[in-house]
């Protein structure tokens, strides 16, 4: 009775610990470890954290210094509401190479539109002709489109760059010019989003 009873609890221990492993989560692969189950022919994954420290705001650097030399970046910040300037649906961040013999990355950014009718419009996008990124921080002034230019001046929170979509992650002021006059101003949180076709 007693071999019978040790068996059990045995093999109790082994189902139980066999089936933790389908609620580990490993969801990021800079925890994951491969570890050798002793007695079985497979290899599970399982996830662990070397230093609890890694998930602290204060590891990670300031957005524009979290990349690497030749790391692409795109992003779409949009606020809940363009406040007066009904035209602006969001405001587009990219770093990919300009010059094809230096192989250089830079930041770029736009200010993208919409129509009347809120179908895109492909022809007004408000190029930045100045940016300044340093740290956290980012300005930019766009181009001039019938007499319209565009002022941005902005700030990423203390957090990894790789900002999970519909996560508020950038907090700015918006200003739009008409003929050299400011007609509308607004500061707000700005939410990423993945670029995606909308055509």
């Amino acid at each position: 009775m007693k071999n019978i009873l040790v068996g059990l609890s045995t093999f109790a221990v082994g189902v139980l610990f066999s089936y933790s492993f389908y609620f580990v989560n490993v969801s990021d692969s800079r925890l994951d470890e491969k570890v050798q189950i002793a007695g079985e022919d497979e290899t599970y994954i399982c996830s662990f954290v070397p230093n609890n420290e890694i998930y602290e705001n204060k590891t990670f650097k300031p957005f524009f210094d979290s990349f690497d030399t030749n790391e692409y970046y795109y992003g779409w910040f949009i606020a809940d509401k363009f406040k007066g300037m009904k035209e602006v649906w969001a405001i587009s961040l990219d770093r990919d190479s300009e010059n094809p013999q230096t192989e250089e990355f830079k930041w770029s950014a736009m200010i993208l539109t919409v129509n009347k009718d809120d179908s895109v419009n492909d022809d007004d996008d408000f190029h930045a002709i100045q940016i300044k990124t340093n740290g956290r921080n980012i300005s930019f002034t766009t181009n001039k489109i019938r007499g319209i230019k565009y002022k941005f001046t902005g700030e990423f929170g203390n957090e990894f760059y790789n900002f999970e979509e519909g996560k508020k992650a950038l907090k700015g002021t918006l200003q739009k010019f008409v003929n050299g006059k400011k007609v509308a101003e607004f500061t707000s949180d700005f939410k990423f989003y993945e670029p995606h076709c909308l055509h």
